[in-house]
């Protein structure tokens, strides 16, 4: 329970609550059975199949939990292709129905996962006689087992009930409380079930309090504290992660039913950099090179190389980097178990040539036309941008063995200027020749 007089929730609320999530649900619905369209026709000569999953859910005192929201998912029998994936949420009588076709080719099995997640319920308590004395309080009574079933019926039926596990309450406070605009991450892991983590952002934000992400869903408290509804009787793993700082973890006894408990993670500053330097393989420094590294004890960092090839990596702690990665167009080099220094000097791989892609702007009187923003790929991952200078022109250094795939000018929008902008562009260009292009 948590009292602030800014979250005064009424039963109209609870009432617009629940329709909203049902609306929710039925777009998620909609939308992963849309996305799931293409995977159900690759099966050549394939039979459409039919499942249909009816069941219960009760909480932990046995009666029937409303708004919780039920996943089927249909692997294949070897559980390494995901066919389909549907979800309902349970009725004010903790019942579910859930409908999936799917494609098959003959002969075959799949096997068909059920598990739950939780859907916030509100429970407010408020006086009527005009006073800000408002208890606001939420619960998830969803805890439960993953059941699996063998599917082997062009269609077939499948009764699941659902028992869910009784709840506690669990108060995390995390120390230092976050700077404003900056956040930790709280992960909740029970019996370490992939399909019961969930993760939970403790924020620093002083006119927003703490807030708590679940389903959508914004809970406020005080600064550096976050309230868990979970499992009684289910021992439980926190991990509490914030850049620039060491990462802390803490296992929590089981609770007994409805017990409240307060833990403390007290987050230690992880105040070690790492520096150093980008060269290519004739010493001259690298510009642009993201590095990125791996260390125990704290979250992946990744950083930029400046003009002069340098890079400075902080929120480290003292002990040898993992693995420290350099990435860029035509280099690239991995180093392990690199000790923390500031004079890291690191001479990168050739990984590819490179090309000078030479061109001009002109309107359609010849004249040069300045400042045309230009979009060049070389493939999905490969893109840069670029604008012509004061005499139309244009260069791009670009990976030699790779096609532009395309290129695209178009003029910026400015005050005064005609709108819509020019544009224009073009496919399969030969980047060996100088590209002149005309732009009316």
């Amino acid at each position: 329970h948590e009292r602030n007089k800014d979250n005064i929730v009424t039963s109209d609320s609870i009432k617009h609550e629940k329709e909203v999530v049902s609306e929710k649900a039925a777009e998620s619905e909609k939308s992963i059975d849309n996305s799931q369209n293409t995977e159900k026709e690759i099966s050549s000569g394939g039979e459409r199949r039919t499942v249909c999953v009816r069941g219960s859910v009760v909480d932990g005192d046995g009666k029937p939990a409303d708004l919780v929201r039920v996943h089927a998912q249909i692997f294949s029998e070897d559980e390494t292709k995901l066919i389909n994936s549907l979800s309902s949420i349970t009725d004010e009588k903790g019942l579910f129905e859930i409908t999936a076709e799917y494609s098959s080719p003959p002969a075959a099995k799949y096997k068909l996962y059920i598990y739950l997640k939780g859907t916030e319920r509100f429970i407010t308590k408020y006086k009527n006689d005009g006073t800000d004395d408002i208890v606001m309080s939420y619960r998830n009574p969803c805890y439960a087992s993953i059941q699996s079933f063998e599917l082997n019926a062009k269609e077939q039926l499948v009764e699941a009930s659902f028992h869910c596990n009784k709840t506690a309450s669990l108060k995390v406070k995390v120390f230092p409380t976050p700077d404003i605009k900056e956040y930790a991450f709280l992960h909740m892991s029970v019996k370490e079930d992939s399909f019961n983590k969930f993760t939970y952002v403790v924020s620093g934000y002083k006119e927003a309090s703490v807030i708590a992400y679940e389903n959508g869903s914004n809970y406020r408290y005080v600064p550096g504290e976050i309230v868990i509804v979970c499992p009684a009787d289910i021992r439980i793993k926190l991990l509490c992660e914030r850049h620039g700082f060491v990462n802390k973890t803490v296992q929590v006894d089981p609770l007994s039913v409805g017990e409240e408990r307060t833990v403390e993670m007290s987050m230690e500053e992880a105040g070690f950099e790492l520096k150093g330097q980008c060269l290519d393989e004739n010493g001259a420094p690298l510009k642009g090179v993201w590095v990125s590294c791996s260390q125990e004890d704290v979250n992946n960092l990744s950083v930029v190389s400046g003009d002069d090839g340098y890079f400075a990596m902080k929120g480290l702690v003292n002990k040898p980097v993992k693995q420290l990665q350099f990435h860029h167009k035509f280099y690239s080099k991995t180093l392990e178990n690199v000790e923390i220094t500031d004079s890291l000097k690191v001479v990168l791989t050739r990984v590819a040539e490179s090309v000078r892609f030479t061109g001009a702007c002109v309107d359609k009187n010849g004249n040069p036309l300045a400042n045309i923003h230009i979009t060049i790929s070389q493939g999905s991952y490969l893109t840069e941008n670029s604008s012509t200078d004061q005499g139309g022109s244009f260069s791009f250094e670009l990976i030699a063995d790779k096609p532009i795939t395309s290129i695209i000018f178009h003029t910026r929008y400015l005050p005064g200027q005609a709108f819509p902008p020019k544009s224009k562009s073009f496919e399969n260009v030969d980047k060996s020749k100088h590209f002149l292009v005309t732009l009316e």
